[in-house]
């Protein structure tokens, strides 16, 4: 009897393209930036009336700070066994090697961005996120990666 698949990709596994790629990351950050339009809608008005939770802003700066390079260990650690393996599996790992440091400072970003809402002020919340924002463009593979 074969070990259980705990998780690891499968043979049986779909293979992501570039395309595939590129569409669940951007939706990833995109669903990040239409909350940040919400937060700066909704404190145009009165703002959210909540009273501000100064600890936030360095709760947020600290794992901002901690997940960024997290994430760029894990594209690095992750990229390089990608490149270890050959077919179907490399397509597999290397989504891979992009969308978990994404997911990975996406949290970040929305811990950024929740801290800017309740506290109604965009210093750190709001600089925190648009800085894991640009890492994560970063980390994005705007080419294939076997074009020339």
């Amino acid at each position: 009897m074969p070990p259980p698949n705990l998780g690891g990709m499968n043979a049986s596994a779909p293979v992501p393209d570039h395309r595939t790629t590129m569409i669940v990351c951007s939706s990833l950050l995109g669903g990040v930036c239409l909350f940040a339009i919400v937060i700066a809608v909704l404190l145009q008005g009165d703002g959210t009336g909540m009273q501000p939770l100064e600890f936030m802003n360095t709760l947020s700066v600290a794992v901002g700070a901690s997940l960024l390079p997290v994430a760029l260990l894990l594209r690095s650690t992750l990229r390089q066994r990608a490149e270890q393996k050959t077919g179907a599996d490399r397509a597999r790992a290397r989504f891979a090697a992009v969308l978990v440091p994404i997911a990975v400072l996406e949290g970040g970003m929305m811990l950024g961005l929740t801290t800017w809402m309740m506290n109604g002020t965009p210093m750190p919340g709001l600089v925190v996120a648009c800085v894991l924002l640009a890492a994560a463009i970063g980390i994005l593979p705007f080419r294939a990666p076997d074009e020339a």
